[in-house]
């Protein structure tokens, strides 16, 4: 990849990357000039938030050139991969059977219609490998969401044994192109107009990426068509329009919601990094998710200097360094939000795997928590607490 376009615009990339600002001993500029100069193996803490594409001024990828350089590094280096990565490279598919879904409850009755999503054919319940092994009922959660959205259960499909193979972009860039392939062609199997539903920030962004490669590269034809019309979102992109809340708003019991009181219980909302990275289409997702909290009497803080990311894609090549910035990240919301925090609310799986798994060192070391007690809880797992089922 030619990154001679570079403006040397003062590293916009450097000052947008969470490491470089929550870590303060990683300088992507120094690394990205390093490499530039030797292109030898390297390793460097990428979290594949992509804030560093979203500022780069000559429109190109530094995320990219981090990814070539860390290619042949991981090649050289056994073990530097979770055991969620190695199970894909060696099985093919990472992931639990949708057994759980037998049991699904559903509303008897529905009334409600979305506009948007009665236009498709096929909506792909798509929860990623880490909410699928992890979490599965989550994936029972999206399912209800929809229905309870006025989506006819006959169109919903639970892909739940597949990884989207984000970090394969680190390992080969051969396999990561051909995984997309064979992901895509399982979504849009028989079917003209698909909707793929994520729950993890890092699926919905390698999707995108996969989609615009796959549209630019294939021959024109039936597939390729199929793949350019297929709309790829986020859940928690989902709960923010305005329709979303419009049809849940009926269905909100007051006296199941937590967040109803003589005061509204304040909250820090995790919004995924990967899943939108324009500022101004950021700020739309999550002022909408503030409206939809309010209607269950959560009041949303901000936070100044905020390190956005959660940092769990450290987990797989840096763990150590993945609970350094966790404890960091932690502080940064309880000591710097304003008003102070009750809750910190996650909606993202990645970053759910990184609370539930590490939380309980970061309340050990970390001195900022324990003075303020929080609760960490799931998004999706909130919004469907309070809602009644129509019967």
């Amino acid at each position: 990849m030619d990154f001679a376009g570079c403006v040397d615009c003062g590293f916009k990339c450097e000052r947008a990357c969470p490491v470089s600002r929550g870590v303060k001993k990683y300088y992507l500029r120094a690394f990205l000039k390093d490499y530039l100069s030797r292109h030898e193996p390297m390793a460097w803490p990428c979290m594949n938030c992509r804030s560093c594409d979203a500022v780069c001024s000559a429109e190109k990828s530094p995320r990219l050139l981090v990814h070539e350089a860390m290619q042949q590094f991981l090649k050289d280096h056994e073990n530097t991969l979770s055991d969620y990565r190695e199970e894909l490279l060696e099985r093919g598919r990472i992931g639990v059977s949708s057994v759980f879904m037998d049991n699904l409850v559903l509303p008897e009755n529905i009334s409600c219609k979305h506009s948007l999503l009665k236009n498709f054919d096929r909506i792909v319940v798509f929860p990623g490998c880490v909410v699928s092994s992890r979490f599965p009922g989550l994936v029972y959660r999206m399912f209800q969401l929809l229905v309870l959205l006025g989506v006819d259960p006959r169109r919903v499909v639970v892909e739940d044994e597949v990884c989207c193979g984000s970090f394969l972009n680190e390992v080969d860039s051969t396999l990561y192109n051909s995984n997309a392939v064979q992901v895509f062609k399982r979504m849009i199997e028989k079917a003209s107009h698909v909707l793929i539903l994520t729950s993890c920030g890092s699926c919905t962004a390698t999707l995108r990426e996969h989609k615009d490669r796959i549209v630019a590269t294939a021959k024109a034809g039936k597939a390729r068509a199929t793949v350019a019309e297929t709309a790829i979102m986020h859940y928690a992109e989902l709960l923010s329009l305005n329709e979303t809340r419009t049809l849940l708003q009926p269905l909100v019991n007051l006296d199941k919601v937590a967040g109803m009181g003589t005061t509204a219980t304040r909250v820090y909302l995790q919004y995924p990094c990967q899943a939108t990275t324009a500022e101004d289409a950021r700020d739309e997702r999550v002022g909408g998710l503030g409206e939809l909290l309010a209607m269950f009497g959560y009041e949303m803080t901000c936070i100044d200097k905020d390190l956005d990311c959660c940092g769990s894609s450290l987990l797989d090549t840096h763990p150590d360094l993945a609970i350094e910035y966790g404890i960091r990240r932690i502080t940064n919301i309880t000591d710097n939000s304003k008003p102070p925090v009750d809750q910190i609310l996650i909606a993202c799986g990645n970053c759910y795997r990184l609370y539930v798994d590490f939380k309980p060192s970061m309340d050990v070391e970390n001195d900022g928590v324990e003075k303020a007690p929080f609760r960490v809880q799931f998004l999706l797992d909130l919004v469907m607490d309070g809602i009644e089922f129509p019967q």
